[in-house]
């Protein structure tokens, strides 16, 4: 009862602030290492189709799961659709065919009918309906083909004789040549076609998703709370589209060698996608792809364009000497040709390692995506709140989680430090640190009223620089002007009144304040104007200035705060030093971030702020 009245009086509040409410849709994930763990799930190595307890297989290619938890694969070279259950046993349901002279290959062929009776020609993507029809892209076939429950195949879409690119009714409709299938929970099946994505209703109408990928091969779909999310891999690189949105708010993010005109976006300037081959979905923001280029497992979060290599071999640029087999610990794992990939039932990842005749396994992993909660009120609040949590709201730009993991970042190394803080442990408690993306300071204002309202966060800390001030202009379409007289005196009331807020309801409150490299040194920045193009070389002159105003308007506030500006300037001045800043727009090094994290954690031990 409480908590239904705390959420009218949320209701309210946001009403009046015009923000979204939502939370997440499941509660708080187990603590689980960011590292993942790589292990084989099925196939010997050796070349076959075997099956039983030590299968084999010839090309695992496309990979999707069922209600029941078996994974069903396709076995491009083999022309076959196998299962691997829960115990490890694999069964071939659909297709056959003898190994041609090479002993590599199933010759491909076209024919419907009863399990191995049915043939295929490379088929590629899986998607299963809720009903337990499986459907697989058989592209050189050129359709769609439907196994139901009792194992018959018949053709769902599609002609082998009559490849092309027509919409309607199933039966009269036609495709080039099919690779990836999703399927969403309305039983809508998407289709990665070289002629376009395209969308087959449960009534069987087929329609082209319009301007959706440059000759699509691959497609993943994310049905999230509120709206579906389609992720199209084509020869560009990735696409991303909120379903219903206008294809002008698609994220579109280039892979090497392709011009940033033809992509809007880029993956964090400096980390190309590679060869993204085959995509899984993890949420509405992130896709997981198979990269053919460097035989590795990465992601792509598609708010900051950050990409992470998830397994496999770190490297420059693709050679031969990346491909291998080994299982371990991601960095340490070696793929050959890895192509389909799927979520798996515990959250992990599967993936056809083709090359290597296996399906590998990565377990899961903890994940941090501050991005994916700027529409969430409440960002790492679950449902039923952990009483033992002394949650910490890390709020601020980009800075604060950019071109990083949680084992590095501000946020996890400020929650290990705490951990062991004898005062909170003798509370029974323990630190929970939620970054939340807020960029100017009405956003800023508006955090602290739901924050005070809700009581869900025991402190905030808040994270200035410069970047703030301009986009605290821009959102207001002002001109942005660090030597106006404007700005201070609207920062400093911006922070007396947070404080104000917060304390009325007992909720610590400090301000972290920071240099950017335009405020700075002149060589941690030199790269970004060359890369981005926005300014001549070594156009960017350090300027104080606006940094002295910036700490002048906080001193003046009152409130309490950390400078790292000694700190840094300190590391900077060392001989020799590393990098404090030359990530994706200049953002922190693992340096800089456990400068950071050191200053507070040690600011909020002298505070100890749990103890009211």
């Amino acid at each position: 009862m409480l908590r239904t009245r705390l959420l009218r009086a949320v209701v309210c509040a946001i009403a009046a602030t015009s923000l979204p409410l939502a939370f997440p849709s499941a509660a708080a994930p187990q603590a689980l290492g960011e590292t993942t763990v790589v292990s084989t799930l099925s196939g010997t190595g050796e070349l076959g189709f075997a099956d039983g307890s030590n299968g084999t297989f010839l090309m695992p290619t496309g990979l999707a799961y069922d209600a029941a938890g078996r994974l069903y694969v396709s076995d491009g070279a083999a022309q076959r659709i196998r299962r691997i259950d829960p115990d490890g046993s694999v069964r071939t349901i659909a297709g056959g065919g003898a190994l041609d002279s090479s002993g590599f290959w199933v010759t491909g062929g076209y024919a419907d009918g009863r399990g191995t009776a049915a043939r295929f020609d490379r088929p590629a993507g899986i998607a299963i309906r809720s009903d337990g029809t499986i459907y697989v892209a058989d592209t050189l076939n050129h359709c769609i083909r439907a196994i139901d429950v009792r194992g018959d195949v018949t053709t769902y879409a599609g002609s082998p004789s009559a490849p092309g690119h027509v919409d309607g009714p199933r039966s009269t409709a036609r495709f080039g040549d099919p690779t990836g299938l999703a399927v969403d929970h309305q039983g809508d099946l998407f289709v990665a076609d070289y002629t376009g994505i395209r969308e087959i209703d449960p009534a069987g109408n087929v329609t082209t998703i319009p301007s959706l990928g440059n000759k699509p091969y691959a497609v993943a779909v994310f049905d999230g709370p509120r709206e579906v999310t389609v992720f199209a891999g084509d020869q560009d690189g990735i696409v991303a589209r909120r379903l219903g949105r206008s294809p002008s708010e698609d994220r579109g993010f280039s892979r090497e060698g392709i011009p940033n005109a033809e992509r809007t976006l880029t993956t964090a300037a400096e980390q190309p996608l590679g060869e993204p081959a085959f995509l899984a979905a993890i949420d509405e923001n992130t896709v997981a792809y198979t990269e053919l280029r460097t035989n590795t497992i990465r992601s792509l979060e598609i708010i900051s364009g950050q990409t992470a290599l998830l397994a496999g071999t770190p490297s420059e640029n693709g050679s031969g000497d990346t491909g291998g087999y080994d299982d371990g610990p991601g960095p340490a794992a070696k793929f050959f040709t890895p192509l389909g990939i799927a979520r798996a039932p515990d959250g992990g990842l599967v993936v056809a390692d083709g090359g290597n005749r296996r399906v590998r396994k990565l377990s899961p992993t903890e994940r941090v995506d501050p991005w994916g909660s700027l529409e969430v009120a409440f960002p790492g609040v679950a449902e039923h709140p952990d009483p033992s949590e002394y949650r910490i709201a890390y709020v601020g730009d980009s800075y604060i989680y950019y071109g990083t993991d949680w084992a590095t970042s501000i946020e996890g190394l400020l929650q290990d430090r705490l951990a062991v803080d004898p005062g909170l442990r003798a509370l029974g408690k323990h630190p929970k640190i939620v970054p939340i993306i807020k960029l100017a300071n009405a956003e800023f204002r508006n955090f602290a009223t739901l924050a005070a309202l809700t009581g869900f966060y025991d402190f905030v800390v808040l994270n200035i620089n410069l970047g703030n001030v301009y986009t605290t202009y821009e959102n207001e379409h002002r001109t942005p002007d660090l030597a106006g007289a404007d700005w201070p005196a609207e920062l400093t009331r911006t922070l007396v009144d947070i404080s104000r807020t917060l304390s009325a309801k007992n909720i610590g409150f400090l301000v972290i304040v920071h240099p950017v490299p335009t405020s700075f040194a002149p060589s941690e920045g030199t790269w970004y104007p060359i890369a981005e193009e926005f300014a001549p070389p070594y156009a960017m002159a350090p300027d104080a200035r606006a940094m002295r105003r910036l700490e002048d308007a906080i001193m003046r506030s009152g409130v309490p705060a950390v400078d790292v500006t000694p700190e840094f300037t300190a590391e900077e001045a060392a001989s020799p030093h590393v990098p404090l800043f030359g990530t994706a727009d200049y953002h922190f090094t693992r340096r800089a971030r456990a400068i950071i994290a050191n200053a507070v954690a040690a600011r909020l031990h002298a505070m100890a702020p749990w103890r009211r």
